[in-house]
């Protein structure tokens, strides 16, 4: 369904579905950060937390607990020494024993999720969907002040055989940190993708920060039908906004943090905890103020079920699909199961502002749709968590939204309604302007106060 069929249709549902160029190319960095720059390390940004159990016990395993034989700091300092880091303009050192430099990099960890951790009966096995959020942080210890914060989201999924409980979830959490085979992990990210970014000891342009998510009486709704608490989920969303603003566009972000009276320090400090020569650092550094804010409407969610459905398939070919393997053809008839699934349908409206913080004035104001086609076991006992579908779809319509900003592409193929097919699912999201050039011309200005390194 194009564009403005689909429209028609979404508004004459009411409620959720009612809506209320050119970009110059940006040149990779040049710019080195004068001087060597030491790696410190990934740690909790927060060491209180009870909210990472999984992280936690991850980054505790040594030499004879872990998995591979190695703590994860030490497979990330190896790694490191692996990547060739004059790429990105830096010269950045891992275990250096003696020597004290000006600047470094560390990796702060924020939050974990675990989206999926369900059994799948007809695979005889357990499905995990995990995230792990964080700040690649680089900073200047001889002048006080952090110099960058990129917002980074490991993503992982995986499938283990049999009913495997929560005892998996660390090591998968230390896979997810520290293997950088693994495509998604913060190992791969600090040996590949973050080779792109730009790093300089000064940027040109705003400093952006995520201010709140705002809720709607039709998502207050949809939220109390699923016992979804919205303040906690507009926490979770926060981040997945922040993360994919700063990945996507490739910019630095000021961190994330909500308001309240415990943390209001940390809104304008970040804690560091590196290995510097020899003094380990455990101090505090202020972030830069943000000139620019974003913000996100949550205008709710339906669930739509078609008629359940028998289902007969090979385990052994299940099983394959989900670890994404080959089976031979021949064994795919062995071990016949029969299951009972659901086709679901997940609807969702999101508005995204960008503004100016101290005016108020608007820069970007735009609403996004997204619809989730799937297939789930008509068990709930074997259904995923409706909030992680929430979370994925609203995950899934963000990076699309915040990679348009800056590609043409891709706001051309929102604007006329995109569709992506996974597998047995399938995804439609849409841009709901209604004109062509106030969509480009918002992002046009939103790319133009973006920070960027001076030197590219």
């Amino acid at each position: 369904m194009r564009r403005r069929q689909f429209l028609g249709s979404a508004t004459a549902a009411g409620g959720l579905y009612a809506t209320s160029h050119y970009l110059p190319l940006i040149s990779s960095a040049n710019a080195a950060i004068p001087g060597t720059v030491t790696w410190g390390g990934a740690y909790l940004l927060d060491e209180t937390t009870t909210d990472m159990p999984h992280t936690k016990a991850a980054l505790a395993m040594n030499a004879s607990s872990s998995p591979t034989g190695q703590s994860v700091n030490k497979a990330l300092l190896d790694a490191i020494r692996d990547a060739d880091w004059t790429k990105a303009g830096i010269d950045l050192r891992a275990g250096m024993d003696k020597q004290e430099t000006r600047y470094g990099m560390v990796f702060g960890l924020s939050r974990e999720s675990v989206l999926q951790s369900g059994y799948r009966p007809s695979e005889d096995a357990t499905a995990f969907n995990l995230r792990l959020t964080g700040y690649n942080i680089v900073y200047d210890i001889l002048d006080r002040r952090i110099i960058a914060t990129f917002a980074v989201r490991g993503r992982y999924f995986t499938a283990l055989a049999g009913k495997a409980g929560g005892a998996a979830l660390p090591e998968l959490y230390f896979d997810l940190l520290a293997n950088k085979q693994n495509t998604g992990s913060i190992a791969r990210f600090m040996t590949d993708l973050a080779l792109d970014y730009e790093y300089d000891i000064k940027y040109r342009g705003k400093n952006f920060r995520y201010i709140d998510t705002v809720t709607t009486e039709f998502g207050q709704v949809a939220a109390d039908l699923i016992g979804l608490d919205p303040v906690q989920y507009g926490e979770e969303l926060a981040l997945v906004a922040t993360t994919a603003f700063s990945e996507k566009l490739k910019v630095p972000v000021i961190p994330y943090q909500k308001t309240t009276a415990v943390n209001r320090r940390m809104l304008r400090e970040m804690t560091i905890v590196a290995s510097s020569g020899n003094s380990p650092l455990n101090t505090a550094l202020p972030l830069g103020e943000a000139q620019i804010g974003i913000r996100v409407f949550n205008h709710g969610w339906e669930f739509k079920e078609d008629d359940v459905k028998l289902q007969q398939r090979s385990k052994a070919k299940e099983r394959a699909l989900l670890k994404n393997e080959f089976i031979d053809a021949t064994k795919a008839e062995n071990n016949l199961v029969e299951f009972y699934q659901v086709n679901v349908t997940l609807g969702s409206r999101i508005e995204i502002q960008i503004f100016e913080i101290e005016s108020g004035r608007p820069i970007l104001t735009q609403q996004f749709f997204g619809q989730w086609a799937f297939l789930e076991y008509a068990d709930p006992e074997f259904q995923m968590d409706r909030r992680s579908r929430i979370y994925l779809l609203h995950e899934t319509l963000l990076d699309r939204a915040f990679d348009a900003i800056l590609n043409e592409d891709m706001r051309g193929q929102l604007y006329d309604g995109l569709s992506i097919q996974q597998k047995a699912d399938e995804y439609y999201l849409e841009a709901l302007s209604e004109d062509w050039d106030v969509l480009s011309g918002e992002c046009a200005e939103v790319a133009s106060l973006l920070p960027r390194a001076f030197g590219a």
